[in-house]
């Protein structure tokens, strides 16, 4: 049985948040795929909001440390990324921005990455394609087609979103045995 290590980033400001939520879901399907194609897939889960302080510190004064210098670290490292962010106006929030801005094009280069995104409309749906999907081609993150966006409607109708997750889990796991371990 192959091993696969993956992080994931949640750009959320509380532990419980919705993005938390659209992660565990990520979360459980690319298990249940992983599971399914005899792949051990190891996850790691961070929340933004317990590193804020550190990634401030690193904008104001160039370099990581503690916490934050290791989860930079796990990210270069990770076979294949999963992020999630709350859509503020439109966007990304800016804590989700500003932990991006701390790595380089270099680090992510051909790494397989699932997106999501989280609102309180179907309104804002199109942060993956217009705002999420332009960053991590800039860093040149291999993103995976299907992306998902849910609405609090969404996350509690367990059915509604699961088509999807497990759609984009799909993708990410054959990219991501594609590429190998890194």
């Amino acid at each position: 049985m192959s091993t696969m290590n993956v992080s994931i980033i949640t750009g959320g400001l509380a532990l419980h948040s919705s993005s938390a939520q659209l992660a565990d879901r990520f979360k459980d399907a690319v298990k249940a795929e992983g599971s399914h194609r005899g792949v051990d897939v190891s996850i790691r889960t961070h929340h933004l909001s317990q590193y804020c302080y550190e990634i401030a510190d690193f904008i104001s004064n160039g370099y990581p440390e503690g916490e934050l210098e290791a989860l930079l670290a796990e990210v270069q490292g990770a076979d294949g990324i999963i992020t999630v962010s709350p859509t503020f106006q439109a966007s990304y929030s800016g804590l989700f921005k500003s932990f991006w801005d701390l790595v380089s094009t270099d680090d992510l280069t051909g790494t397989p990455l699932m997106l999501g995104a989280t609102g309180g409309s179907a309104r804002q749906s199109m942060v993956l394609d217009y705002a999420m999907r332009p960053l991590f081609t800039f860093l040149h993150a291999d993103v995976v087609p299907t992306g998902v966006y849910a609405t609090p409607t969404d996350l509690s109708a367990a059915e509604t979103l699961r088509e999807r997750v497990s759609a984009a889990a799909r993708e990410f796991l054959d990219r991501a045995q594609a590429r190998g371990p890194r």
